[in-house]
């Protein structure tokens, strides 16, 4: 929330801050006019917003992934996340979408990796995701976290895999990538890497 109390916080950390994410169905539940005043108080900022996925794959599921786009960007949206927890995508059909966004002014940012902990994608692919990713220009690829346990880079109690995230930073350098890290813990060692 952006409130007067903390429209000051932001104005105090707006210069550390790229992108905000709106995440989950909030833009569902709030009236259109309440979202884009929202995105124009963080664009006042000079801060750039992002959609979340879940939305971003809903219209993928219901073939309405260019009229989410024209209202994402209609509302003020920089960049919508997409990722496959529910879609599998291939190559073609993510240049159809990056093509969609573009036509709407909006970046594609992807998001490589599931948020079932049953359902991981082996390294490999995960590699091949952002290769794909890479070959659309993006300019920043997210590494899927979910809750921050059991899930890709991060073992069942949260404890970050350091030698799947030194495969993954030995091909692609990490100014390239978006490490999701939901826990303080993880976010510290992170950031100390």
């Amino acid at each position: 929330k952006l409130n007067s109390a903390s429209k000051e916080n932001w104005e105090l950390v707006s210069p550390f801050v790229d992108v905000v994410k709106i995440n989950g169905a909030l833009p569902l539940l709030a009236s259109d006019s309440g979202v884009a005043k929202k995105i124009k108080l963080y664009h006042d900022l000079e801060i750039r917003v992002s959609s979340g996925n879940t939305l971003a794959e809903y219209a993928l599921i219901q073939n309405s992934f260019d009229m989410f786009a024209k209202e994402a960007s209609k509302l003020g949206f920089d960049i919508i996340e997409i990722g496959e927890n529910i879609v599998d995508l291939d190559l073609d059909k993510k240049k159809k979408i990056h093509s969609i966004a573009e036509s709407h002014d909006l970046e594609i940012q992807w998001k490589v990796g599931k948020q079932d902990p049953r359902h991981q994608l082996e390294v490999e692919d995960i590699l091949a995701k952002i290769e794909e990713a890479l070959k659309l220009d993006s300019k920043k690829i997210i590494l899927e976290a979910n809750q921050g346990m059991g899930v890709r880079i991060y073992d069942e109690h949260g404890n970050i895999k350091w030698s799947l995230v030194g495969e993954i930073t030995n091909k692609y350098t990490p100014n390239k990538l978006i490490f999701e890290a939901p826990l303080e813990f993880q976010q510290f060692g992170l950031i100390a890497e």
